[in-house]
């Protein structure tokens, strides 16, 4: 019997995301996809796009600039 069960490859081991019901010890195949969406951490996406557009601003610069347009934005509304 074939079965797939998602998976996280950290380096030295595989640690499975599904819990399964086969008794230990078996013979298995492990398939290495390109970029898996949840092996990669939202922050780290977040970095990883920065620098997407011209001007390739920091990460650290994005949020400043994000945060001082909210404190404008907030102090016209008192």
């Amino acid at each position: 019997m074939l079965k797939s069960v998602k998976g996280v490859y950290t380096g030295s081991q595989v640690t499975l995301l599904e819990p399964v019901e086969e008794k230990a010890p078996c013979d298995v195949i492990v398939t290495f996809l390109d970029a898996p969406a949840e092996a990669v951490s939202q922050r780290q996406g977040i970095m990883d796009a920065c620098g997407a557009w011209a001007d390739d601003p920091a990460l650290d610069d994005i949020w400043a600039t994000l945060r001082a347009d909210r404190d404008r934005w907030s102090e016209r509304g008192r």
